[in-house]
């Protein structure tokens, strides 16, 4: 796979090193703790067993992955989800998918939201997301009356496609 720099500024000393499970990885896993939760623990403290929480069915709560990220690229995104396997036990993110912009350099929060019918246990410390980083264009606008090139689809609303396979 294709590489670009990243800078990490890690919240606490004791956080791992980011990197990818298999070297076909698309996305790099990501903790959750409680917002401020690292910036209080003593540099010196484990982050082993740090408990956790419930988030109750269609409740949400807010967590830091405790890092900072710089796309050190010049055209990247960087889109958060969670991990594949959360979503049978009802686990999404609020706003679905994040994008962090090419030029924000901030730490990374998440907003996990409990979609199922059984409470959500969220572990400190344990991987509930993760980050992929994909290349990004900005459009440059070209205003008209018209369009130079009919398309086949034209005008045909949202969700046509469909409707035409399933013969609606």
């Amino acid at each position: 796979m294709n590489k670009i720099p990243v800078n990490v500024i890690k919240t606490h000393p004791a956080l791992p090193d980011l990197s990818y499970t298999t070297s076909g990885s698309a996305g790099f896993n990501l903790p959750v703790f409680p917002e401020n939760f690292l910036t209080s623990l003593e540099a010196s403290a484990s982050l082993d067993d740090l408990g956790g929480e419930i988030i109750p069915p269609d409740e949400h709560r807010r967590y830091t992955s405790g890092y900072k990220i710089q796309l050190a690229g010049q055209s990247e995104v960087m889109l958060v989800l969670p991990r594949s396997g959360l979503g049978s036990a009802g686990c999404v993110l609020k706003n679905l998918v994040g994008v962090i912009d090419q030029d924000y350099q901030g730490e990374l929060f998440i907003t996990l939201w409990n979609t199922g019918s059984k409470p959500l246990v969220v572990n400190f410390g344990k991987i509930f997301f993760q980050a992929l980083i994909v290349p990004c264009f900005q459009g440059d606008f070209a205003y008209m009356k018209t369009f130079p090139q009919p398309s086949e689809r034209g005008e045909r609303g949202h969700g046509q496609a469909t409707a035409d396979l399933l013969g609606r």
